[in-house]
């Protein structure tokens, strides 16, 4: 089984601190991986998030030619508390050049933390 674990502290992203008018368009981007031999993978990792509603989107990505296009994988729809969120990566097993990005865009609202992120394939 090949496993990749984040080391270092969570990520944070607050739209609220910048104040009112104002919009963030921030990531989390994942160093290049590979799945070549793997037929199955998956991606955890522990989200908190704040969701206030339309005016938001959380959304776990991946990109196949160095984040130039994204595919989204998954999004967050309701407020999470430190929740485990596993997404399935079986549809790139056998590729290489894969990166990931944990993408919030929103106007003035709430936050987006994650941590303890895995990519494990077998």
């Amino acid at each position: 089984m090949y496993k990749r674990q984040a080391s270092g502290s969570f990520a944070f992203i607050d739209s609220d601190d910048p104040g009112v008018g104002t919009t963030s368009d921030d990531a989390v981007v994942s160093p290049e991986f590979d799945l070549t031999g793997y037929t199955d993978a998956i991606v955890s990792f522990l989200s908190a998030y704040n969701d206030i509603g339309a005016s938001d989107a959380a959304t776990v990505e991946i990109s196949t030619d160095g984040g130039t296009n994204w595919v989204e994988l998954a999004s967050m729809e309701e407020d999470l508390a430190g929740s485990p969120i596993v997404v399935d990566l079986s549809d790139y097993a056998g590729q290489s050049g894969l990166t990931l990005r944990w993408h919030y865009v929103s106007g003035w609202d709430w936050w987006w933390a994650i941590d303890d992120i895995r990519v494990e394939a077998l």
